[in-house]
């Protein structure tokens, strides 16, 4: 009995090992992706007394995308922004003044069947109406 619970043992340990393996390795593929190239831009307007800033979303990679946008003023998704396609979204302040800020940007595509995220932040400067 007591070698057959040094086999379960080594088995646990072996099945640990390699789970341990495939993780790193999945971690050091997603590393060797390169950025998934989307560009950000914010503009900031008056609509009415208040600061609106519209932000737009330029897919430049060539795979399908879907990005978070988040800000002070709300979040916005878009799903399957296909290659080449641009979206905006116009975010009302409900301020007459907005500070610098920044909008951070969550971007996911499938890369080799698994699923990779990105992040980038745009800055954005002061607006007053």
């Amino acid at each position: 009995m007591a070698s057959a619970r040094g086999v379960l043992a080594d088995d646990a340990a072996i099945q640990e090992a390699a789970d341990t393996a495939a993780r790193k390795l999945s971690e050091a593929q997603a590393l060797l992706v390169k950025s998934i190239p989307v560009k950000l831009a914010a503009e900031q307007s008056c609509a009415g007394p208040n600061v609106k800033m519209k932000v737009s979303v330029v897919n430049d990679s060539d795979l399908r995308v879907t990005v978070v946008l988040k800000t002070l003023f709300g979040t916005k998704t878009f799903n399957d922004l296909d290659p080449g396609a641009t979206r905006f979204n116009p975010f009302n302040a409900q301020s007459q003044n907005i500070a610098k800020g920044t909008v951070d940007a969550e971007v996911t595509a499938t890369v080799d069947g698994k699923s990779v995220t990105q992040h980038q932040t745009l800055l954005y400067p002061s607006h007053s109406c």
